[in-house]
């Protein structure tokens, strides 16, 4: 069996100088800083190696500091969710939300969910708070099936750590019957990367997901390896372009091929297909013209509350 590892390397620079009179920093904190710069390029660089800098050990503090509040975050009602809509391109109508968690911290304000997603991973907390987003998602949903007399679809992104949790599948199953909401009007999404680290057990995961009734989307698609030996064998319903995608696809003719690209593969899986980061008219109007199924980004909406996205909901967009 071959494995591929990756080494990541942390720099730290210290000039020594016998006549200056700022203390000099001891081998012990060398090592912190060129530790801090090692995580660093494991996380966040494009590059293997990262050369230490003060920045990076503040940003160090908070992610600690995040991590300890993040645990409280929940009974503090500091956690809150938007709604982005979703748009169908053939008449124009919102076919659903996607439900965007944010945490608005008393002290630092909005916490970016690339902060604090991956902290809630690395300490085991997604697990609790993606419970709380599943519910909270499913009542809102059900709420908006009141209001409007008609299902309303609501798309929940799901983590790695909670798919390999044990119990995920009946976890859902338990919101489903507390809420109520019918399974169809629930769609997961997750990333092409998790499917395909262990793909048997994911291919079973996903059809057990699928005999409850929900549907199931691959987030971020084109950044990942799908194999198309395993494509065709999961149960899958949606494929949604990543927004980078989107974002580059007027910068040469081959960047808009992929998109064409991964429409194709989509129609020969019979799968629909969702576009996300839609900024512009020029963006809508070529996706329109590839032939995609459906699109979100901010030229329809930001992520809104679930008050302003009601308003949304009869609203023709096209």
């Amino acid at each position: 069996r071959e494995i591929l590892t990756r080494a990541s390397m942390g720099i730290v620079v210290s000039e020594f100088d016998p006549e200056s009179s700022v203390p000099q920093a001891t081998g012990e904190e060398l090592l912190v800083r060129a530790d801090t710069a090692m995580y660093f390029a494991k996380n966040q660089s494009e590059l293997p190696y990262a050369i230490f800098n003060d920045d990076m050990l503040a940003e160090n503090m908070l992610r600690l500091e995040l991590g300890s509040q993040l645990r409280h975050s929940l009974e503090r009602d500091e956690l809150t969710l938007l709604y982005q809509p979703m748009v169908q391109m053939c008449d124009g109508t919102t076919a659903g939300f996607e439900a965007l968690l944010r945490w608005e911290h008393p002290e630092h304000g909005t916490v970016s969910p690339n902060t604090f997603i991956p902290i809630a991973e690395s300490n085991g907390l997604i697990i609790e708070i993606g419970k709380w987003v599943l519910r909270k998602a499913c009542q809102q949903a059900m709420r908006w099936q009141a209001e409007f007399g008609r299902p309303i679809m609501i798309s929940v992104n799901v983590s790695v750590r909670q798919l390999s949790s044990t119990g995920f599948v009946e976890a859902v199953t338990e919101t489903l019957e507390e809420t109520k909401l019918q399974p169809e009007c629930l769609k997961l999404e997750v990333t092409e990367s998790f499917l395909m680290q262990d793909p048997e057990s994911t291919i079973e995961l996903l059809h057990q997901l699928r005999r409850i009734g929900l549907t199931i989307g691959i987030d971020d698609f084109g950044t990942g390896y799908s194999s198309l030996s395993y494509l065709h064998r999961m149960p899958l319903d949606i494929l949604k372009v990543d927004r980078s995608f989107v974002e580059s696809m007027f910068d040469s003719e081959k960047n808009a091929s992929l998109i064409r690209s991964i429409l194709a593969l989509a129609k020969s899986l019979e799968l629909n297909v969702v576009a996300e980061g839609v900024e512009t008219l020029a963006q809508l109007q070529r996706l329109q013209d590839l032939g995609c199924h459906f699109v979100q980004g901010f030229y329809f909406s930001q992520p809104v509350k679930p008050e302003c996205a009601s308003e949304l909901i009869d609203h023709r967009w096209l």
